[in-house]
């Protein structure tokens, strides 16, 4: 495990939260009940809080670092560990969960892409997939939503756009789960943005070990120093989506060559109708800084 890496996506991931938020770590996919026995042995020897015995509410990576850390590491071993893309709160009782109930903000624009039939993926799949992914981050640099935080979640790709801080309320998840829905003409017959739009989800903690796909959770990079200021995910841009979804209609998206259709709208995209992408493309998505790291 890469302590230095993953204290670096933890800083990220908490960068502007409120002094009275909580990450919430989950414990998923959990193959020996007797787990549930080793959080409450962890519970009495330390100050975090706890629900459920799979939920852990922390703040600090120190308290993240002795969870994984806990008896050799046993929660990685017998469990998914997860953690939570927004924080949580105590509500005016006194409590906390994982539910949107214990949401007050939201700083991340998530996307989970996988394969169709959600199997896991194959090393034939992996220069399909990144043709896919490149494609979707070509039309969410359309929003100013660049730079994300790629992580390779065992079964699929993660992208984490950590954006400026904003309150969160019925509208704003709403929103959220339109402007998702509006990217889904992108999925092809092979891959696609998962239809999950859940803002309260935990998922994939890096540097773990996905029991459920028998691999690493990795980051392949990189990690941004500032949360994005400048984007939008609404209004003029939707208008854009709906119109080249529109031309697209009756077209095939081909992911089985090495190109695929970069779909062209006036003003969107100054580059021709096809455009290729290779592996350097995706080794630079991986800085420097971060490669000394590993």
């Amino acid at each position: 495990m890469n302590i230095k890496l993953l204290e670096k996506f933890w800083n990220w991931l908490r960068t502007d939260y409120p002094r009275d938020s909580y990450t919430e770590i989950k414990l998923m996919n959990i193959e020996d009940d007797r787990l549930y026995k080793q959080v409450q042995c962890f519970q009495e020897e330390h100050d975090i809080v706890i629900r459920k015995n799979c939920q852990f509410f922390i703040k600090e990576f120190k308290d993240l670092w002795q969870i994984l850390n806990y008896k050799a590491g046993i929660f990685d071993k017998y469990s998914k560990i997860c953690y939570s893309i927004s924080p949580k709160f105590f509500d005016e009782k006194g409590d906390i969960s994982g539910k949107y109930d214990h949401m007050k903000i939201a700083d991340m624009i998530f996307l989970d892409i996988e394969k169709i039939e959600h199997s896991s993926l194959t090393e034939e799949d992996e220069p399909f997939i990144k043709q896919f992914i490149n494609n979707v981050m070509d039309r969410l640099r359309q929003y100013g939503l660049t730079k994300p935080v790629v992580v390779h979640s065992g079964g699929g790709y993660h992208l984490l756009y950590k954006v400026k801080r904003m309150k969160f309320d019925k509208g704003r998840k709403l929103g959220y789960k339109q402007f998702i829905s509006e990217l889904e003409f992108l999925n092809s017959k092979l891959y696609k943005i998962d239809h999950c739009v859940d803002l309260s989800r935990c998922i994939g903690l890096p540097e773990t070990f996905n029991n459920k796909r028998g691999k690493k959770v990795t980051i392949i990079g990189p990690i941004p120093k500032e949360p994005i200021d400048d984007y939008y995910i609404k209004s003029k841009r939707m208008d854009l989506i709906k119109k080249l979804e529109k031309q697209l209609k009756g077209r095939k998206i081909d992911t089985g060559s090495n190109e695929y259709f970069a779909g062209y709208v006036d003003g969107w995209n100054d580059r021709e109708a096809k455009v290729k992408h290779s592996e350097s493309d995706w080794e630079e998505l991986m800085s420097e800084e971060d490669r000394k790291l590993r």
